[in-house]
């Protein structure tokens, strides 16, 4: 907390670990926070994953979202399959 206070920290500990925040989430919030940024200041992207930057810079495809009942379904067989 103290270093976060030494300089801004934008899309840090923004979702907890039960929701969903994919990689398109992340460029929007990220775009979003480059565009309302001070054009003086140098942001800096760090952790993550190199997808995420990817992501950032070179864009996502819009896919819809999966149906619940199709991941239910998936999250059933993957129990089935491990505990076999």
């Amino acid at each position: 907390l103290e270093e976060r206070g030494r300089c801004p920290h934008h899309l840090f500990d923004i979702v907890s670990a039960p929701e969903t925040w994919s990689a398109g989430d992340f460029r929007r919030s990220a775009l979003e926070v480059i565009r309302n940024g001070s054009p003086k200041k140098t942001l800096l992207l760090v952790g993550g994953s190199g997808f995420y930057l990817q992501a950032l810079t070179l864009g996502m495809f819009e896919a819809p979202a999966l149906d619940p009942a199709a991941r239910e379904l998936l999250r059933q067989r993957t129990r089935d399959v491990a505990s076999e």
